[in-house]
């Protein structure tokens, strides 16, 4: 049971024990317009990446993450080629018109590459998040079809997410927080600042749940490895979905470390989540199931 609210627990077996009282119950919480479940939810969706999971899409190396929560969305980094994200977009059943934000981690083509993807000159002006230290020419001719806010410190940039702000010395990036009920989860995109900085500077919002995305740790050792692992740990992570650039070896020590915490993901994979707040009541009691 998630620690963020109780579920609602309906047991096939138990239904036909519903008395008329309780039937009683549930037509009054219906008619005040009580729904059964006030908790919002928000999905990740790897939709660009060089890891495979969906057979169905194109595996190309870089990154790019879709996060909806309700009517709102944003593009966290898009890959290395417009036609490859626009394709798996597609395949997912994505119009990137309804993209609202995008945001980019840092200035690598593995990670800005797709952005003709979501921008067009269809009217559609999403809000694109940038480093201050992307080049002016890029940020002028990305404000041709989009509305440019430029990040060096940590900021909203929507109700239940934020940016780190610029982290690094000489690779500048920043990374995606997003508020949970179940604690914070960090998206980084290539990890340059290194994956336990980045964490370590994410603590200070609050209590991290969930990282993932590009750990940049496919040229590292075993033991350096390993003392990642062990230092993400001391910070209190407790699940991981490393893709992209962390590493078949530093994958496999991932899965072995953190055992049901580990989620394998690939171009394709969701996963899920409760945003803060809201009330999901439990009726097992009411249909007196053991």
């Amino acid at each position: 049971m998630s620690k963020g609210g109780w579920w609602i627990v309906l047991r096939t077996c138990c239904i036909s024990r519903i008395s008329r009282r309780q039937a009683l119950l549930l037509s009054v919480w219906a008619a005040l317009g009580l729904h059964m479940n006030t908790r919002q939810s928000l999905t990740a969706t790897i939709v660009y990446d060089n890891r495979p999971y969906d057979p169905q899409l194109t595996n190309a190396w870089g990154y790019s993450c879709l996060i909806e929560a309700g009517d709102w969305s944003l593009l966290f980094d898009t890959g290395g080629d417009a036609q490859t994200l626009r394709t798996n977009l597609t395949r997912l059943g994505i119009d990137p018109r309804s993209i609202g934000t995008v945001m980019l981690s840092h200035f690598h083509t593995d990670h800005t590459g797709g952005l003709q993807a979501v921008l067009s000159d269809n009217g559609h002006r999403p809000t694109l998040v940038v480093p201050q230290s992307f080049p002016y020419e890029f940020k002028q001719q990305a404000g041709e079809h989009a509305r440019v806010v430029e990040v060096s410190g940590a900021i909203d940039v929507g109700e239940h997410a934020l940016s780190t702000g610029e982290l690094g010395k000489s690779i500048i990036e920043q990374s995606l927080l997003l508020k949970t009920s179940d604690g914070l989860v960090v998206i980084t995109g290539c990890a340059h600042p290194g994956i336990v900085n980045i964490v370590a500077q994410a603590r200070q919002q609050g209590e991290i749940d969930l990282v993932m995305g590009g750990f940049h740790l496919k040229d590292a050792g075993a033991a350096e490895i390993d003392t990642v692992i062990e230092q993400l740990k001391q910070l209190g992570v407790k699940r991981v979905a490393p893709s992209h650039c962390t590493g078949d070896l530093a994958i496999r020590m991932f899965a072995a470390a953190f055992g049901a915490g580990f989620i394998a993901v690939g171009a394709g994979a969701r996963i899920g989540m409760w945003l803060p707040g809201g009330w999901q009541p439990r009726l097992t009691s009411m249909f007196d199931c053991e």
